[in-house]
């Protein structure tokens, strides 16, 4: 089961963060509603990977022409915010290159 399939057991009153993804929100330019609409605006969903030993799935979205936005979640009876970023150019090209993350799997609504 995909994550897409997941999430739709949930809505956005369903998602906290750790305190780590909080110190996140203190520290970058992003707010809580952005992260938690940006993981259920699924149809920018470009990868996802179930990480078995943490129990959490790595997912990376579309943000922009120039980056991507990567949200880590543990779900269980809620969605729990692990941590999230954003890739800068760099990380950006080499993901385009194939040689971090090569985005194997392009959903389709």
């Amino acid at each position: 089961m995909t994550f897409k399939d997941l999430i739709k057991k949930y809505s956005k009153n369903d998602v906290i963060f750790t305190s780590h993804a909080k110190f996140r929100l203190l520290d970058k330019t992003f707010e809580a509603n952005f992260v938690i609409d940006k993981l259920f605006e699924t149809s920018k969903l470009l990868y996802e990977e179930y990480q078995k030993e943490r129990k959490t799935y790595k997912l990376i979205y579309e943000h922009s022409k120039d980056f991507f936005f990567v949200i880590i979640v543990n779900l269980n009876e809620k969605i729990m915010i692990v941590t999230f970023y954003k890739t800068n150019k760099k990380i950006q090209k080499l993901i385009k290159e194939g040689g971090v993350v090569y985005v194997s799997k392009k959903f389709k609504e």
